[in-house]
């Protein structure tokens, strides 16, 4: 599974929750980071799962490109239909400075039209359903560009539309070695996709497209527990070696907040951790400075046998 979030923070806490239909477990967990402008449609509230991220055209089928060629090592999966599709291809460097996803050369030199010049070009999606959430929202996000020096009299403009809804008003005329986007720009909310690009009426040739992506929203506006609280508490956690479940953030999700903590919950605010229960927890030394990183705790309670301090502000 792929994710593209924002990140506030200087760290980022993944939770695996248990659904209830196994137990959740990960084996490796990889971070890639990207440049802001990549993907304007993650931001604070969602972030983006990867359905689909399709390399158009390629000779070779099993040529998947990603890191070092995609620097980011976003994994472009090839995908060529020869009784639909007709793969045209270039040797030269295909890249503009103004393309703000940056997508490697690798994946723009190659493209598809429709084998009949006539008709559209056509691509069907039909997204798999997600149990707890049933009504997702959708981004495509399409590149292109124009990989044959066409004669001057020679015109390739088209028009993309998503079940029948048209995504660009002007007529898309790309440049030899240019690249170009275009995407949705609110999700969209489909059992069934269809992706049409068909030609303007003065256009000679049929459309064209080099690569696709296909994203779900993931909603994110549940915040985190406050950064300071959460650099105080893994301080803590590190000198006294706190051997209780303390893993991932402290005070989301509710259900699973960290063991002998408890946390303040306020509308559009980050939670705060207000209380804190490190008795019986073998600690030794003198008391951390972290603690006073702390500036919404109200009760802290250290206790180890025959004795108990509660300190409360």
């Amino acid at each position: 599974a792929e994710a593209i979030v924002v990140v506030p923070d200087d760290f980022v806490q993944v939770c695996l929750v248990n659904t209830r239909a196994g137990t959740p477990f990960v084996s490796p967990l990889e971070l890639r980071p990207l440049k802001m402008k990549f993907y304007p449609q993650a931001n604070l509230t969602q972030g983006l799962l990867v359905e689909h991220r399709m390399n158009l055209g390629p000779a070779d089928e099993t040529n998947i490109i990603r890191y070092p060629v995609d620097p980011y090592d976003r994994v472009w999966i090839p995908w060529a239909d020869p009784k639909e599709w007709t793969e045209i291809s270039t040797t030269r460097q295909v890249q503009s400075d103004d393309d703000d996803y940056e997508v490697p050369s690798a994946v723009m030199q190659t493209a598809v039209t429709p084998l009949n010049a006539s008709k559209n070009l056509e691509i069907s999606w039909d997204p798999v359903p997600q149990p707890r959430n049933p009504s997702p929202g959708y981004f495509i996000v399409m590149h292109f560009s124009e990989l044959q020096i066409l004669p001057s009299s020679a015109v390739r403009q088209f028009y993309v539309s998503i079940n029948g809804m048209a995504l660009n008003m002007t007529a898309a005329k790309l440049y030899y070695h240019g690249t170009a986007v275009i995407s949705n720009v609110k999700p969209y909310r489909y059992d069934k996709f269809n992706i049409s690009l068909h030609a303007t009426t003065n256009s000679t040739l049929p459309p064209i497209i080099n690569a696709i992506e296909l994203f779900s929203v993931m909603p994110t506006s549940i915040l985190g527990t406050d950064s300071q609280d959460v650099s105080a508490t893994v301080a803590i956690k590190d000198k006294y070696h706190v051997q209780k479940n303390w893993m991932g953030d402290p005070c989301i999700p509710k259900t699973i907040a960290w063991e002998r903590m408890m946390c303040s919950y306020t509308i559009a605010k980050t939670p705060r951790i207000i209380s804190i229960n490190l008795s019986f927890s073998g600690l030794n030394g003198y008391i951390s400075s972290s603690f006073a990183n702390l500036k919404a705790l109200q009760y802290l309670y250290v206790q180890s046998s025959g004795s108990v301090l509660v300190f409360i502000w």
